[in-house]
């Protein structure tokens, strides 16, 4: 199994929109309306649903699309979505006033865990930005912690970790 894990601020930006539903989005910056297209819907207000068939999940600019999804709802608050799909997509546009930036992830299940502040991306999973490219078996992102996790378990495959735009500085010498 290979492992990568390293911090990221710009990550935690999108784990609070995401988990917490802080709207920083641009396209509908008040918009805390959930909404879910399915073809059948099963559930509860206050129990969870299981959703099932073209689903489509949308908060602001934030869409998630899966053949199947789970959601656990108590107290009128989600506390855990499990999504699953051939792929799972998930799109996002983040504009924090200076700057757009539109996320994109997809693997075969997203689960998203609101009171660990973690979603987990599993098999075939990547999730880029401008900025950032992660591809690999599972990946984690942790909002407390600010990190984000990629493992390989096909020992011929790696993890692959893209950065975009950084600058590299040269170490000053002592002349």
């Amino acid at each position: 199994m290979r492992r990568i894990i390293l911090n990221s601020k710009s990550w935690s930006v999108l784990f609070m929109l995401l988990l917490l539903g802080n709207n920083i989005s641009a396209a509908e910056p008040n918009d805390e309306t959930l909404r879910i297209l399915a073809d059948d819907v099963r559930g509860s207000i206050d129990g969870g649903a299981f959703v099932s068939g073209n689903v489509e999940l949308t908060r602001g600019s934030m869409s998630l699309q899966a053949d199947t999804m789970s959601l656990q709802v108590e107290e009128g608050s989600v506390k855990g979505i499990e999504a699953k799909g051939t792929p799972v997509r998930l799109q996002l546009t983040l504009d924090d006033g200076e700057k757009q930036e539109e996320i994109r992830a997809e693997a075969s299940t997203v689960i998203f865990g609101v009171a660990e502040n973690q979603i987990e991306f599993e098999g075939n999973a990547r999730v880029e930005s401008e900025e950032i490219s992660i591809t690999g078996d599972k990946i984690r992102l942790d909002v407390d912690e600010n990190q984000f996790e990629a493992e390989s378990v096909d020992p011929d495959k790696q993890v692959e970790v893209i950065l975009r735009n950084i600058e590299v500085e040269a170490n000053p010498t002592n002349e």
